[in-house]
């Protein structure tokens, strides 16, 4: 089986154009109906161009809105339309370049600036073998030949904060829990560390309280994530116990740190990753 992107009957694509257009009918076919207009404008200024089994796709979401990306089955997964069948390869290429620009785009109402560039991405042509159809998936990377590139992700933290706790009151509405006056804040500490501190009021039942957190993430030399000084608490002495189990399984989560290098494939190595947090917070990556 192989989780591919399929492109429609054969023969494969073999202009820039067909494979636009066959890119196009999949993701909007796929889509959820709330999504459709977006990926239909996501096209608008799409290019693509095909030499032989090698690919280059530019795409440009500037202006483009998604919200209800979180939080349901249907999330973000669900624009990137992929099949799962049985197939056989037909043939080898690369993903010459791709090229993801939003200057910027907006993610349940934050607008988020992205500039991603990669370069040199082993890809293979394949065949669904029950009907025909014909796709691309992702091929075994040679680790003598890594994807090279550069990822840049930036938000303004404010928005960025109110997002994240329309989403958690969202969430802990439905255990009976009422979340307010969230206050997150966010600063760098050095090019690869951030400072987590939040406060907020949670109630549930007759029982409510103030709370407050607190948290280092640090990324190491090695690219490894490390959450230090990690602190959940209450003034409040009953609801500082029932948080001390909170923590309890936190810290259990990250005692030991996130290697990102081990998450990649074979022949992908971030060589250098900064994080920035003030008044906007992002992520910069570097591939290769």
């Amino acid at each position: 089986m192989s989780e591919h992107l399929n492109l429609g009957p054969a023969p494969r694509p073999a202009t820039g154009a067909d494979l636009l257009a066959r890119l196009h009918a999949a993701a909007v076919a796929d889509a959820p109906e709330r999504l459709r207009l977006q990926l239909e404008a996501a096209f608008t200024h799409a290019t693509a161009e095909v030499d032989g089994a090698d690919v280059s796709l530019d795409l440009d979401a500037t202006g483009l809105s998604f919200d209800g990306l979180f939080g349901d089955e249907t999330g973000a997964s669900d624009l990137v339309p992929t099949r799962d069948a049985d197939v056989r390869e037909t043939d080898r290429g690369t993903l010459r370049s791709l090229t993801v620009r939003a200057h910027p785009m907006h993610v349940e109402g934050v607008p988020v600036d992205v500039g991603i560039t990669l370069e040199g991405i082993a890809i293979r042509w394949v065949e669904v073998v029950d009907d025909g159809t014909v796709g691309i998936d992702v091929a075994e990377q040679d680790a003598a030949n890594p994807v090279r590139g550069h990822v840049r992700i930036e938000a303004p933290q404010a928005e960025t904060v109110d997002a994240v706790r329309r989403v958690a009151e969202a969430a802990l509405a439905e255990q009976g829990v009422t979340l307010a006056d969230l206050d997150v804040q966010l600063t760098s500490q050095g090019p690869r560390t951030v400072r987590a501190e939040g406060t907020a009021r949670i109630k549930k039942g007759f029982l409510g309280a103030p709370a407050s957190a607190s948290a280092t993430l640090r990324v190491d030399d090695a690219l490894q994530v490390h959450v230090e000084d990690l602190r959940i608490t209450s003034s409040n002495v009953i609801v500082a116990g029932l948080l001390a189990a909170v923590r309890g399984k936190v810290e259990q989560a990250t005692a030991k740190p996130i290697d990102l290098a081990a998450q990649l494939p074979p022949g992908v190595r971030v060589t250098d990753v900064t994080l920035t947090a003030g008044d906007r917070i992002g992520v910069e990556a570097r591939v290769g």
